[in-house]
């Protein structure tokens, strides 16, 4: 995989008063002879935000990300009436160009992280190693929840195999288990005069309980997202016996210090809102809200939060789901200030909502001890930390559960059906901010059940939600690697754990 240059997106303040080798992550590491895990770590945490959301900086645009993706596929964005073409992100007619850098941008990422492993293994680090060994977690699980089968077991070793095999998803899924296992076990029996992250650590400061924390709550989202598949029941009552229930607790940000300069700052914020000159991004006017997820939010203090009133006056209002001609700019919602906090707003690697509504949901499901009386308690601790992430508060979120107590799909009481109360919830409070794991676990769930595109839609999908299941294999790896790329159909070829 070519390396991406990412000067411009990672020579932020931070680097520059503390750790000037941070910006070195452009040789490659598997030769960086004269680099340090230390160095290539921000950098390669840096360019994880930016594939989850907002996208790495080419020089002239930004790129693709999960987030964008999913939120087109979820539900959440279309197009405004001021821009031609998204084709594909309203027909699903998918090419195998179509977000293809984002394989290669987050295969390049796995590259600087698995150097990180080894070399923080060889020099006697353990704590990089074990951190790097998580983020490889998180990015192989996010390519093969759209991919499938992927390069895994024979992939990350450079010009040694550049054909490399493709390992069944359902096979990385469990080695991910180990692999976070072996990364726990690695902190845990790190010697007290093992160095610490500092600087370079720009996700926990170097708090490696956190760490765990997030590591433990990844272990958790792997084994639910399976968990539809009979056939695994023994598999994940056994891993779930051996998990370890301390999740995360508050938002996990990724934040390398970003700057109110060209390509330095968020990369959601530069992309969708504003440019370092403080006027509107192009993209700002191109992707808006729908009408769909607009009309989840009724007696909800997060609407203000979510999306603003149209600029020509009026209530809130989006598009139609796959809508071709939509609505003129100035007669549209625009995304509002819960998502659009600032231009150095950390990027959300994982929200401390999804952690109680993961929690919730194992507990209800008996997958974890508690059962439906202390799953309330996260569920309800979900919604609460949705709230305080848009910007909002406790006592919000209190009203919104209190004057939405009789709606199933939100008091707890009320609901004759736990596992969809939650997924529903969980939806809300992923709008635009991890687009990708809502569209997962809608494919997962089918949840929310009324997610249905325009009657004008030119899907060819025989799926009544006429959406695709996946991705497709880039140009890239069709062209290198034919012989091992597997077959794949944007309409039929599910993941292995999609079995709705």
């Amino acid at each position: 995989m070519n390396k991406i240059k990412i000067l411009a997106l990672v020579a932020t303040t931070l680097f520059a008063t503390s750790c000037k080798d941070f910006l070195d992550i452009n040789e490659n590491p598997n030769q960086a002879l004269d680099s340090t895990p230390q160095n290539v770590l921000a950098a390669a945490l840096t360019v994880t935000a930016a594939n989850t959301s907002g996208g790495v900086w080419s020089g002239t645009a930004f790129q693709d990300d999960f987030n964008s993706y999913g939120s087109w596929v979820a539900g959440y964005w279309s197009k405004s009436g001021e821009v031609n073409g998204y084709a594909p992100e309203r027909t699903y007619t998918y090419t195998t160009s179509f977000y293809s850098t984002l394989w290669n941008n987050v295969y390049d990422n796995l590259v600087d992280f698995n150097y990180v492993q080894a070399k923080g293994t060889e020099l006697g680090l353990p704590n990089h190693a074990a951190i790097a060994m998580i983020m490889k977690a998180y990015n192989f699980q996010a390519l093969t929840d759209q991919y499938g089968s992927i390069p895994y077991t024979d992939a990350l070793k450079g010009a040694n195999l550049i054909t490399p095999t493709y390992t069944k998803a359902e096979d990385i899924y469990k080695d991910l288990i180990v692999q976070l296992d072996a990364a726990i076990k690695m902190i845990n029996d790190a010697p007290e005069t093992a160095t610490l992250p500092t600087a370079e650590d720009i996700v926990f400061k170097g708090d490696m309980h956190k760490w765990l924390q997030f590591a433990n709550t990844l272990k958790l989202r792997i084994l639910l997202r399976q968990s539809e598949v009979g056939s695994l029941s023994g598999y994940l009552t056994t891993e779930f016996g051996k998990l370890s229930t301390d999740f995360i607790v508050a938002d996990v940000l990724d934040n390398p210090g970003y700057t109110q300069s060209e390509a330095k700052q968020n990369p959601f914020w530069e992309r969708y809102n504003k440019i370092a000159a403080g006027t509107a991004s192009r993209e700002s006017g191109y992707v808006k809200p729908t009408a769909y997820a607009i009309s989840k939010y009724n007696n909800d203090a997060r609407i203000a939060k979510l999306y603003t009133t149209p600029s020509g006056g009026g209530t809130y209002t989006g598009t139609i789901l796959g809508e071709e001609n939509p609505l003129a700019l100035n007669k549209l919602s625009n995304f509002g200030t819960g998502l659009f906090k600032s231009f150095d707003q950390g990027t959300p690697l994982m929200l401390a909502a999804e952690s109680y509504f993961l929690q919730a949901e194992a507990k209800s499901r008996g997958f974890l001890p508690g059962g439906d009386a202390v799953a309330k308690t996260d569920y309800e601790k979900g919604i609460t930390a949705s709230f305080t992430f848009l910007g909002l508060t406790a006592a919000n979120a209190q009203t919104y559960l209190t004057d939405n107590a009789a709606n199933n799909l939100v008091g707890w009481a009320a609901s004759t059906n736990k596992k969809e109360t939650i997924i529903y919830q969980k939806w809300l409070a992923l709008n635009s901010v991890n687009g990708n794991e809502a569209w997962s676990e809608y494919r997962r769930t089918g949840y929310p059940s009324d997610l249905k595109n325009s009657a004008s839609l030119q899907s060819t999908s025989t799926r009544a939600d006429k959406l695709p299941v996946r991705l497709l294999y880039p140009l890239s790896e069709i062209a290198t690697n034919s012989a091992n790329v597997p077959a794949a159909n944007q309409f039929a070829d599910r993941i292995f754990w999609d079995i709705n």
